[in-house]
């Protein structure tokens, strides 16, 4: 086992009836395989064309319920995908969102449409993936109004429930090679993976399967575990470091 003692959640973000079939038939097949159960961040009703990358599958929402009783978590990742210019995210780094800033009102309608959407192709949704890390206050009420309870974002160095109840699960990187604390969400956007990108991915994923865990085990570990004064210093320190790579690739921009 490559990574001991540490513990890897594996999300698959942007999941929709326009999805990349031509790429996730071959990964979904070797991931049931082996038996690990990662998070699918599924756009209820997308309507942003750059997620479009094929016809509209017939059989998608068969697959999810599929999928799902199988134990793999499915999370609303938002409603329309559709993102405008933010800088009022509850995630300090977020620059754009569907939701930050929306008054309450909306922000529970469109969350209400999304579990809606889920409900009439019987799914539930285990756990909110906001599109581009961007939510706010309201959202977390109105997730709650709409009997979200659990979250997959943030930079805290375990999960761990709120004063509000609400389970936060952190993601901190994009890459398998990359997790150097002992846990870590791995969150990636598949549909653009060429044939080499998914034999990559495989052949890691085959690897480290002994550390990947899903959400239920991290839920039952962790739920009863408060904020910690690390998390807080390591938020902090994550959204500076953050911040600063983005201000560097904006300072570069300009001078192209």
């Amino acid at each position: 086992m490559p990574f001991t003692g540490k513990e890897i959640l594996i999300r698959f973000d942007d999941f929709c009836p326009h999805m990349n079939f031509g790429v996730w038939d071959k990964l979904e097949k070797e991931i049931v395989s082996i038996g690990v159960k990662p998070i699918i961040a599924l756009v209820p009703n997308n309507k942003d064309e750059s997620l479009k990358y094929s016809d509209k599958a017939c059989f998608f929402w068969e697959r999810m319920r599929h999928l799902q009783s199988l134990g793999w978590a499915i999370g609303l990742h938002g409603l329309n995908h559709v993102l405008y210019p933010s800088s009022k995210s509850y995630i300090k780094t977020s620059k754009f969102s569907e939701f930050s800033g929306l008054p309450l009102e909306q922000q529970a309608e469109m969350i209400r449409t999304g579990v809606e959407i889920f409900s009439k192709n019987f799914l539930l949704p285990d756990i909110w993936v906001a599109p581009s890390h961007g939510f706010d206050k309201h959202t977390l009420t109105a997730l709650k109004l709409n009997g979200i309870t659990r979250i997959s974002d943030g930079y805290s160095a375990l999960p761990y429930t709120d004063s509000r109840g609400m389970f936060w699960v952190p993601q901190r990187t994009w890459r398998l090679s990359r997790i150097s604390l002992s846990f870590s969400t791995v969150c990636l956007h598949i549909n653009y993976w060429d044939s080499k990108k998914v034999d990559n991915f495989l052949g890691q994923i085959s690897l480290y399967k002994d550390s990947i865990i899903d959400l239920k085990f991290a839920e039952e570990k962790y739920a009863n575990r408060p904020k910690s004064p690390f998390d807080d210093a390591l938020i902090a320190v994550t959204n500076a470091k953050v911040s600063l790579n983005q201000m560097r690739r904006w300072s570069g921009l300009r001078r192209m």
